[in-house]
């Protein structure tokens, strides 16, 4: 295999040349025909302690640049690949904005085109309602990228996210120590945000769970673990045939 990119924390001061280690580990880079890229400091000690290593004639990394975000002790490492960046999945939905409807205008010309129909019957009606509505929230299409669903997102976390940006910019434009506390400050509050957003809703969830079958669904949920689905009951008949069969002979066998 030719084409990878091998990174992380390796955690041996790539830059000491009296490390007993790293010059081992330098060698055997050097037997495989791979390289190291990153050549400045990625820990706030001073040292090169995140590699990112390829093949010599790995022709993909165009560049590479270490910039310190204040994330933690190590700096934020950013490749650019010279790679086809995959099309981002967009859904077309429909909406309506129903929080800007004057209700009471609403009402009114419900009543009004309810009076200029003697005897409606239930589709008059039906169509009155949906012609009022189209006239005050009406329909609207939107074509939307597609993003992890994150149901405890909420406009806390939104407005610390923004306010975080803003800081961020404002850090990297000016590079004043003052800046850069503002901005470790406004990313400790989009985490902290986060983190109870999390909490609120999980919590939340797990008071309001009455059934077994629903909290070990709402684990899972909260795991990460995806359910196989079969493909159909034949599926499911062929493994439960296949288990029983093997089931049989091996004790056949141990007979």
């Amino acid at each position: 295999m030719s084409n990878f990119i091998f990174l992380g924390d390796i955690n041996f001061h790539y830059d000491c040349d009296n490390s007993t280690e790293a010059n081992k580990l330098k060698a055997t880079l050097l037997e495989l025909d791979l390289i190291q890229l990153i050549e400045t400091a990625t820990h706030d000690k001073g040292h090169i302690l995140d590699w990112v290593v390829t093949p010599l004639n790995f022709k993909y990394i165009k560049s590479s640049t270490v910039t310190n975000l204040c994330i933690s002790d190590h700096y934020f490492i950013t490749c650019l690949l010279d790679l086809d960046k995959p099309k981002r999945i967009k859904n077309t939905v429909q909406s309506r904005r129903l929080k800007n409807i004057d209700f009471k205008l609403f009402e009114q010309d419900i009543s009004t085109s309810l009076q200029k129909c003697p005897s409606p019957n239930i589709q008059d009606f039906k169509n009155i309602l949906s012609r009022t509505l189209d006239e005050h929230a009406p329909l609207t299409k939107r074509t939307i990228p597609h993003r992890r669903y994150s149901p405890w997102f909420d406009d806390n976390i939104q407005a610390a996210k923004q306010e975080r940006r803003s800081a961020e910019r404002a850090w990297l434009k000016s590079g004043l120590q003052i800046h850069r506390q503002i901005f470790i400050a406004a990313r400790k509050k989009v985490n902290n945000e986060v983190k109870n957003a999390k909490k609120r809703f999980y919590l939340a969830k797990f008071s309001t769970t009455k059934t077994y079958k629903k909290l070990f669904s709402l684990t899972d949920q909260l795991l990460g673990k995806t359910k196989h689905k079969l493909n159909g009951d034949k599926e499911l008949c062929n493994k439960f045939s296949t288990f029983f069969d093997s089931k049989i002979t091996k004790i056949r066998e141990e007979l």
